[in-house]
C-alpha cells in the first residue's frame, strides 16, 4: 500500500517529496505508538516535559527516535535505519537547504525502511506505569504470580527504567519522609 502510493509520485520525478512524506509519517507513527505505550517512560529517558500527545511537537524527531529505541521499542537495527532517514530527510528534502538531489533508488530504499521499520510495526502494549504499579500493589486484588507475569512481558529496558524511577523517586535518600513510600 505505501509503495505503490510512493511509487505515483515517483513516476513524475518528486522523490525528495515522497521521502519527506514517509520521513514525516514514521516520526507521527512513533509519536502516536509512544503515547499508547506509555510517555511516562519517555521522560524518564531523556528528561523532558512530555506529558501528553501535544507535547511531543516539542523534542526533536531525534530525541522521538532515541526515546523510542531507549525504551526497547525498537532495536538496534531499526534504531541506525530510522536515524539515517532523519538525516537523509533533514539533507535531501526540502526541510533544510539541500545538499543536492536523491538518488530515486535512495529515496525508494528510505520509504521501504520507514515502512518496515515503522509505519508496518504493531502498536506495542501499554507500558506498566509506576502509578497503576502502586495501586495494583495496594489493591485487593494483588496477586504476586500475575505481576511477575506482568513484568515478564514488559521490555527489559522499560523494567530497567522502571526500577531506576523507582529507586530515584522513592528509595534515594533523598527523597523526603512525605514523597516516600517504601
Amino acid at each position: 500500500m505505501y509503495i505503490a502510493k510512493a511509487k505515483k509520485v515517483f513516476d513524475i520525478g518528486f522523490y525528495d517529496y515522497e521521502v519527506l512524506e514517509y520521513g514525516r509519517r514514521a516520526i507521527t507513527d512513533l509519536k502516536v505508538k509512544l503515547t499508547i505505550y506509555s510517555l511516562e517512560h519517555f521522560l524518564s529517558e531523556l528528561n523532558l516535559k512530555v506529558r501528553t500527545r501535544e507535547d511531543l511537537s516539542n523534542p526533536k524527531d531525534s530525541q522521538v527516535i532515541e526515546a523510542y529505541y531507549l525504551i526497547g521499542l525498537i532495536d538496534s537495527e531499526a534504531h541506525v535505519f530510522i536515524k539515517h532517514c532523519l538525516n537523509v530527510r533533514n539533507n535531501f528534502t526540502a526541510v533544510h537547504d539541500t545538499e543536492g538531489p536523491i538518488n530515486p533508488i535512495k529515496a525508494l530504499n528510505l520509504i521501504k525502511n520507514c515502512v518496515k521499520y515503522v509505519l508496518q510495526r504493531d502498536v506495542p502494549s501499554p507500558a506498566i506505569t509506576i502509578n497503576d504499579l502502586l495501586k495494583y500493589i495496594k489493591s485487593s486484588s494483588f496477586v504476586k504470580e500475575h505481576f511477575k507475569g506482568v513484568i515478564k512481558d514488559q521490555s527489559d529496558k522499560i523494567v530497567e527504567s522502571f526500577l531506576r524511577r523507582i529507586f530515584n523517586e522513592y528509595i534515594n535518600p533523598q527523597t523526603t519522609k512525605s514523597t516516600e513510600i517504601i
